[in-house]
């Protein structure tokens, strides 16, 4: 907005003009509002858990200063933060507390208006104690030790399970949690997220530990009318976790699609967890899609509902079945992780061991294992009559804990038992929030050193087959069985011409020995040429390259 050099400077346009040039604050500009409709008004003066503030830190005389307003309202005095309500500061999580315009974004927050004074005392702290509107004042101590929550876990009605102080102290286990109370009505409406991070600002860049991510180490999961984020951390230190939340349809809209399309997510509440000591390794989740674990996903976004297994943990011995009442046409894609596997790496044959079937309206999934361990089983769907046959959206996951093998299935992975400490022994067909120190010591399978394996031989190469000639196609770039050459950077481009436009090509990567990476492989038509590639890994006779 423009303003002309020569406005009055008490008139509205002068006022305005004031805001931007940084000449008038939000909160006189407030007062001078008040005293022309004739409502009483006083500046406050204290402290807030601004910008830069994390739960923990010790607030200062001259640390996280703010000024804000009350206002006389039919006899009561409310206060009112203008500058919080009509701004917010947006900062990435490896930023600091930069204040520039660029980091600047306006939106209009109604909680800051009139806010319930047991609500604004957790941002913000009046030093004259009759000015915190309350019963009885708070300290500022007190204040510090208030659990860290916005606006948006007050707009979606949050509560707090227990009186969680700001700081949480791991158990012996790195064991600590948050449980949410969430509305039942909203409970397929509110979605939620979290971050885990070291609070250490010189180990900020670090989200791995050991090469996995820190993510792995928290276990979320929802039931009736609650949310759970339970944590276990992988070494003694100070961590941050932050909870986001937002409402599907703030996010883009709901149905199937919503699983996939970008949802934006606010800070609802974040907790300091300070472990002093941990006793034992922890081992993290499966590397499975991020996120919730539990059906609660599958019936918001796909209204799938479950049949067999309402909680995000299942405890078994040899095989594992779960099924869901299906109430639209949908098509199921299913994998499996262990808890043992690197994000980066494949599913080690365990996919082989989980397969599906739809039968009139209910989806079965059945899965075995190849010995006791933990698991992870991710449900991925998409509409029947999606134009994308070839995307498809997380759906939901579950933690699966193999308890026992009375006849092991058969798996291509050699494994050897070791001990761990983490998995969990929440009942399988319980909807109540396990309780907390949930995650117990357990025996459970990881592949065995590379030493130890029997190397299996490649699949014998085949180039073009009978049925390559009948379809009209034709190898261009690579005429041979076996390719031994790719560029520096691991891409490879194999071009086929193909007569006929309606015969359509898809290609399929396998690691050796029969890991599915065939989400390194793309295949685009150009002209009557289908080209396939970039590719990170393929096959010479008889090592991989």
């Amino acid at each position: 907005m423009e303003f002309d050099e020569t406005i009055q400077q008490d008139t509205p346009l002068g006022l305005l003009r004031g805001i931007k040039f940084g000449t008038e604050t939000y909160h006189t500009l407030f007062m001078r509002l008040c005293s022309y409709a004739g409502l009483a008004c006083q500046e406050v003066r204290g402290h807030s858990k601004s910008v830069g503030y994390e739960p923990g830190v010790k607030i200062s005389e001259d640390t996280f200063q703010n000024t804000w307003n009350v206002v006389l309202v039919l006899g009561d005095w409310w206060p009112v933060q203008c500058n919080w309500g009509a701004r917010h500061l947006v900062l990435n999580k490896d930023q600091s507390t930069n204040t520039g315009d660029n980091n600047i974004r306006y939106q209009y927050d109604e909680h800051y208006f009139l806010t319930d004074p047991d609500e604004f005392i957790r941002e913000f702290w009046a030093k004259e104690p009759e000015w915190q509107l309350l019963d009885r004042p708070i300290t500022l101590d007190e204040f510090e030790a208030l659990p860290f929550v916005r606006s948006a876990f007050f707009h979606n009605g949050l509560e707090l399970a227990e009186p969680y102080p700001a700081v949480l102290n791991a158990s012996a286990k790195g064991g600590a949690e948050v449980r949410l109370n969430v509305p039942e009505e909203d409970a397929d409406s509110l979605v939620f997220h979290y971050q885990l991070r070291f609070a250490d600002r010189r180990r900020r860049n670090e989200t791995e530990v050991l090469g996995a991510k820190l993510e792995r180490f928290v276990f979320q999961t929802a039931g009736d009318g609650w949310v759970l984020f339970s944590v276990h951390v992988p070494q003694s230190a100070e961590y941050l976790l932050e909870i986001f939340c937002s409402r599907i349809e703030e996010g883009g809209g709901g149905g199937t699609t919503s699983a996939a399309a970008a949802i934006q997510m606010k800070c609802a509440a974040k907790f300091r967890i300070v472990c002093e000591e941990l006793s034992g390794a922890m081992h993290p989740l499966p590397a499975c899609a991020p996120g919730e674990w539990g059906p609660a996903k599958g019936r918001r976004h796909f209204d799938l509902v479950p049949v067999t297994h309402p909680g995000g943990v299942i405890n078994v011995a040899d095989r594992a079945e779960i099924r869901f009442h299906v109430r639209r046409p949908l098509v199921f894609h299913c994998k499996m992780k262990h808890n043992e596997e690197k994000e980066e790496e494949g599913s080690g044959g365990l996919d082989r061991l989980v397969d599906h079937e739809l039968d009139g309206g209910t989806l079965t999934i059945r899965a075995s294992f190849p010995a006791v361990g933990q698991y992870g089983l991710d449900v991925y769907a998409r509409a029947e009559d999606s134009t994308d046959a070839h995307t498809m959206a997380h759906a939901l996951k579950y933690l699966i804990n193999c308890t026992a093998i009375t006849s092991p299935s058969e798996s291509t992975t050699t494994t050897t038992t070791i001990s761990s400490s983490i998995s969990s022994s929440s009942s399988s067909s319980s909807s109540s929030p396990p309780s907390s120190g949930t995650m117990t010591s357990q025996d459970r399978v990881i592949p065995a050193p590379q030493s130890e394996r029997q190397p299996s031989p490649l699949p014998e190469p085949t180039g073009p087959t009978s049925a390559f000639n009948e379809l009209g196609l034709k190898a261009i770039s690579h005429k041979e069985p076996v390719i031994d050459k790719v560029d520096k950077g691991g891409h490879l481009t194999v071009e086929v011409s193909c007569a006929a436009d309606s015969v359509v090509l898809t290609a399929q990567l396998l690691r050796h020995p029969d890991e599915d990476w065939h989400h390194k492989v793309t295949t685009k038509r150009a002209s009557k040429k289908y080209k396939g590639g970039p590719v990170q890994a393929v096959h010479s006779r008889g090592e991989e390259k």
